[in-house]
């Protein structure tokens, strides 16, 4: 049990976390060994979203997530979880209240979310190792996996939903190993709250989204929801504590319509490059 500034406790993908997401507030994980090779985990966690004084609805975020994980042989292990997530008091995340860094939900004239958001959330992996592979030490991990996410809280008219999929050869963070890894990801307009969701994976706008907030209001990149695919990524690990990485991305909004006439069929795609660097102390 964790409690104050904290890491994640869930295991989502980043449709539903950004990867750099440290919450304010209580988590929690239990673990019980069914057998050697297969265990079964839970993950709870509650929230603060926004501290209003004057209010006693603040918004708070709330979730619960169930894992299987198997190890079947030498060579052959999965993963699998569902959950579900939601968020208290929507209405009281404005763009004026809470940090506006991302774009893509459906907003009232005052700025604040017109849908609930309560996903269900389910993923699943496998993964074989072979012995060994060029240029990589040790046994070399090949892993499918995906997930979908799906938000009652908004009407399937709204893009309630979000998947992606994606395969990954390799895995860097140590010595002399390397990745390459593809992943297609579609995220809808009201799918899961803007501002959570991986702040690398956006597209071009041609136009301001309605009340959208301040500081988005030209045509520019923005991450967040409505925007869909494909992203591939090289890393390699030359030391322990040294990891290379480059992703490409390669964008666009899901619905274009939203933006008017602004922008044509097509009209919203992108490619972006990110190199990083990162260091373990």
């Amino acid at each position: 049990m964790a409690l104050g500034k904290i890491e994640n406790p869930f295991v989502f993908s980043d449709l539903v976390f950004d990867a750099d997401y440290t919450p304010e507030g209580l988590g929690m994980q239990f673990g019980y060994n069914l057998a050697d090779n297969h265990a079964l985990k839970a993950n709870l966690g509650g929230f603060a979203l926004d501290e209003i004084g004057a209010s006693t609805e603040d918004p708070y975020l709330l979730g619960a997530q169930i894992r299987a994980e198997s190890t079947w042989s030498q060579h052959v292990a999965s993963s699998a979880g569902v959950g579900v997530v939601g968020i208290t008091a929507e209405e009281r995340l404005s763009n004026t209240s809470v940090p506006n860094i991302n774009i893509g939900n459906t907003r009232t004239a005052a700025g604040a979310p017109t849908y609930d958001f309560n996903p269900i959330v389910a993923d699943a992996s496998l993964t074989y190792s072979l012995e060994s592979a060029p240029l990589y030490t040790g046994a070399f991990p090949v892993r499918v996996g995906g997930d979908y996410l799906y938000n009652g809280g908004a009407p399937d008219a709204a893009d309630n939903y979000g998947w992606s999929a994606g395969i990954t050869f390799g895995k860097a963070g140590k010595r002399k190993t390397w990745e390459v890894g593809y992943t297609y990801k579609w995220l809808g307009a009201n799918a899961w709250w803007e501002e959570m969701t991986d702040s690398d994976f956006g597209a071009y706008w041609k136009a301001p989204l309605a009340n959208a907030g301040a500081g988005k209001t030209a045509a520019d990149y923005y991450a967040g929801t409505n925007v869909r695919g494909h992203v591939v990524k090289l890393s390699y690990s030359p030391y322990d504590f040294l990891t290379l990485s480059a992703k490409w991305f390669y964008t666009e909004l899901i619905d274009e319509s939203v933006l008017g006439a602004a922008a044509p069929e097509g009209s919203t795609s992108m490619h972006r490059v990110q190199i990083d660097a990162v260091l373990k102390f």
